[in-house]
């Protein structure tokens, strides 16, 4: 892929409005028109008002009903929440949190599927429950953060995050006039020792209609009885598109249960494309599991076991193309990191070489989570700029000349200071 020098202008969007912000700050002994405690900010602050938050510890409940946005008061530091943390959406509410450390978080939603509400959460890190999904349709943007108990989502956009439970989204929104678009990238599941078998590492369920990005991620589930990748759509309406891609997949137990076997599960979609995945299995008898599904793409992966990647675990399965595939063919893997020795570099190149503009280190789009479109090494580990964009698309045949001044939106940003 050529470079080409592009000035751009990149503008974020996430909370608008007509009316000029008002800034509210937040720290211990402050006098007015300060505040020493962040309800008490939260209560005086109007709509898409900004309130910065001091880097200590405070010991209180928050609940936020408005959409607002949190930041640390002093760059680069962080503030710590001692206490739930409640969000209350409305129809077109939208909350950015940055910089926090909690417990957790809950929400209530009063609305309908039609409506919508957002939440973006970017370089957080909950110890709790984070529950954002009550049936509806809540939104969730979460970048570079941290979780290390249950999460459970609506329609979610993951890019760069260390989730060390199960992710559950169940995206209720009104999938008829609004299908919903997943987008997973660059994350780390991590979810050891359970042993619950419907408890899985990435759970997707009501995905009717929904196109599903699933790119570049670690799934590392080690002695666990549930799925590494389960999706499923209704008998009614299938999921439109689910492609899982440039992901490294471990399984290490040794439990005959049927959901221990599987490292993808998918139910009733209509176009499914797994590519270019490294599968680390501790027996041969894992598999990717189909139901109800139209066509499976099945190609360029590679699994260190005897792997039967044609599997289908009925017969209501369409076409299938299997091809490139390669079996017992254990690359090195390093079952705490998930980081797999790229397979171009060891001289096999199954790499998938698509064009696009995501490929920003100039490689072919070697397998596992070091190579590929959306490399978290790519982003984060060989670079010196001092900002990184995620999440920008540009359609391959769209032709950029030396000059050309571009204006994007994008939705995530992490910069190296």
């Amino acid at each position: 892929m050529k470079n080409h020098i592009i000035y751009s202008f990149l503008t974020l969007i996430f909370l608008s409005s007509s009316v000029k912000a008002a800034d509210f700050f937040v720290y211990s002994s402050a006098q007015a028109p300060d505040y020493s405690t962040i309800q008490s900010a939260v209560n005086a602050a109007s709509n898409n008002d900004n309130i910065y938050i001091d880097s200590t510890v405070f010991t209180e409940n928050v609940t936020i009903d408005k959409s607002l946005s949190f930041y640390p008061l002093n760059k680069g530091s962080r503030y710590t929440i001692n206490g739930g943390l409640t969000l209350d959406f409305v129809n077109n509410t939208s909350i950015y949190i940055q910089g926090l450390d909690g417990a957790g978080i809950s929400s209530t939603f009063s609305g309908i599927n039609t409506d919508s509400a957002t939440i973006i959460i970017n370089d957080c890190y909950f110890t709790g429950f984070v529950g954002l999904n009550p049936n509806s349709s809540i939104h969730s943007f979460i970048y570079y953060s941290k979780f290390d108990a249950y999460v459970g989502l609506d329609h979610a956009e993951l890019i760069g995050n260390d989730f060390n439970n199960q992710v559950k989204l169940s995206i209720n929104q009104d999938f008829d006039t609004n299908p919903p678009k997943v987008k997973i990238y660059a994350n780390s599941f991590y979810l050891f020792n359970s042993q619950n078998n419907s408890f899985h590492q990435l759970e997707i369920d009501f995905a009717e209609n929904a196109d599903i990005h699933i790119a570049n991620n670690i799934f590392n589930g080690d002695n666990n009885l549930g799925d590494n990748i389960r999706i499923e759509a209704g008998s009614g309406i299938y999921a439109n598109n689910i492609l899982i891609e440039n992901n490294t997949i471990y399984k290490s137990s040794s439990s005959t249960s049927v959901y221990a076997k599987r490292n993808i599960n998918i139910y009733y979609c209509d176009f499914l494309t797994v590519r270019n995945n490294y599968f680390n299995n501790q027996n041969s008898d894992r598999r990717i599991s189909c139901t109800y599904v139209g066509v499976r793409n099945i190609e360029s992966n590679v699994c260190n076991l005897p792997y039967d990647f044609t599997y289908c675990l009925s017969s209501t399965c369409g076409s299938i193309i299997s091809q490139n595939n390669l079996e017992s063919n254990p690359l090195s893997y390093n079952s705490s990191t998930g980081v797999v020795t790229p397979a171009w570099g060891g001289g096999i190149d199954i790499g998938a070489d698509i064009y696009e503009c995501r490929d920003i280190d100039n490689t072919i789009n070697d397998i596992g989570t070091y190579g590929g479109p959306h490399s978290w090494s790519n982003y984060h580990n060989n670079s010196n700029s001092p900002a990184q964009i995620i999440d920008l698309e540009i359609p391959y045949y769209m032709l950029v000349l030396p000059g050309t001044i571009l204006e994007f939106n994008s939705k995530a940003i992490h910069k190296n200071e």
